[in-house]
């Protein structure tokens, strides 16, 4: 299908569910460019612009815009479940694209969806003074590659309910390879986890996810509650081993004030250790906080990089432009890891083109 505009309607009462385009257990690869899909409109119940389930389905999308609703109770862009490893390659998602909505996600992938998604602008979009829950990509029980995209979390500018779950990236029972991503924070007046990676109860046998070479940024500002980088958490009563690998990645606060309530990566419990933290640039400036341990020890980098499996992480201002790359003086520059480091950067630059590996999404060409 190419050059096609997919409109899932309106629904004038009641809730129901609506779909701009839904693959149930297909089979082969039915393919979609240059498509504009939206769910629908309407102020109750589910709007999903493109879904795809079964192990036989795998789409392929490019090229394309996808909104999951103009309005509407329960959102989403992308969902890919049930083993349907979809594509989805250059293509602008979001959650929303109207007024706000109580529960919005750009792509959710589900019960071993979702193949590989690679260029792709992924936004929510806007919740409501009541809303729940917002997030850029929700990854549950799947496996997939994120590479190269330009990830967001929730507008919120009226704030949200108190118990908000507001993320741009969401992470849970998951072995997901996450890299040259750019994961941010959009204005949105709620505590904010750019990145959270929930651990589950089998993780002491599911390693989770790869996060690596990505440039997470979450912004403090005047009369906002707490920004975080990053967020690990664990089961209640859980005693789980370490799992979670984290490399080469700038987590930067980009806000103008407030800075005491930006986190650059919090642990929230003893649960809530990593496998691997190295090789990160962590800029909290102006009494933020760089590294909070098992819940309630904040630490400098000295007592960061002693952490079993941690080291060779650096404090310091990135110096990223408008467009996230970093200059020459960068501190991020040569001071990266090889471990696992993606052979290019989210410019298609070859990976290292000095001597060593440079943190974040982007590596500089001298």
């Amino acid at each position: 299908m190419t050059n096609t505009v997919i409109n899932g309607g309106q629904v004038s009462q009641g809730a129901g569910n609506g779909y701009g385009v839904r693959l149930e257990t297909c089979t082969g690869s039915p393919t979609f460019t240059m498509t504009n899909v939206l769910g629908g409109t309407n102020n109750n119940g589910t709007r999903t612009g493109f879904a795809a389930q079964g192990m036989s389905c795998t789409p392929v999308l490019s090229g394309s815009t996808v909104r999951g609703c103009e309005s509407g109770a329960n959102c989403a862009g992308v969902s890919c479940s049930n083993n349907s490893a979809c594509s989805v390659t250059n293509t602008t998602i979001r959650g929303a694209s109207g007024t706000a909505s109580t529960t919005a996600y750009g792509v959710r992938c589900a019960t071993s969806g979702c193949g590989r998604f690679s260029g792709n602008t992924i936004t929510v979009g806007t919740l409501g003074g009541n809303g729940t829950t917002g997030m850029g990509i929700d990854i549950v029980g799947a496996n997939p590659s994120i590479d190269d995209n330009d990830i967001s979390g929730p507008m919120c500018p009226n704030g949200v309910g108190g118990n908000a779950v507001l993320n741009a990236a969401h992470f849970s029972n998951t072995t997901a390879l996450v890299t040259n991503n750019i994961m941010r924070d959009m204005a949105c007046n709620g505590v904010v986890d750019v990145v959270r990676y929930d651990k589950a109860q089998a993780a002491v046998s599911v390693l989770g996810p790869t996060i690596h070479s990505n440039t997470i940024q979450f912004t403090t500002c005047n009369g906002c509650p707490i920004k975080r980088g990053m967020l690990i958490t664990a089961p209640a009563g859980g005693n789980l081993g370490a799992a979670g690998v984290v490399r080469n990645n700038i987590f930067r606060n980009a806000g103008t004030a407030n800075y005491g309530n930006g986190y650059a990566v919090r642990e929230n419990d003893a649960s809530s250790d990593l496998q691997f933290f190295e090789n990160n640039d962590l800029w909290a400036p102006m009494g933020g906080t760089l590294y909070v341990d098992e819940g309630n020890l904040p630490l400098l980098l000295v007592a960061i990089n002693a952490l079993t499996g941690s080291g060779g992480n650096i404090n310091g201002d990135p110096q990223l432009d408008p467009m996230f790359h970093i200059p020459m003086t960068s501190p991020c520059r040569n001071a990266g890891t090889m471990t696992g480091a993606p052979a290019l950067d989210f410019d298609g630059n070859t990976r290292p083109q000095e001597t060593m590996y440079d943190i974040g999404a982007d590596e500089f060409v001298p």
